[in-house]
């Protein structure tokens, strides 16, 4: 995954991730972790990306 800042769109196709309401909401990942562009951070099924960033 590249680490200059990945739009949310790639996310979703990457690691689960699905648009609802107009926010990314996570429904599962690969190994759990999604990149931000400078770090891994752990997510839960569900959690959403507000709750992160």
């Amino acid at each position: 995954m590249d680490t200059t800042g990945t739009p949310v769109i790639a996310l979703t196709e990457r690691t689960g991730l699905k648009m609802q309401d107009g926010k990314a909401v996570v429904l599962g990942t690969m190994d759990g972790f999604v990149f931000t562009g400078r770090e891994k951070i752990r997510l839960q099924p569900g959690q959403w990306l507000e709750d992160i960033f």
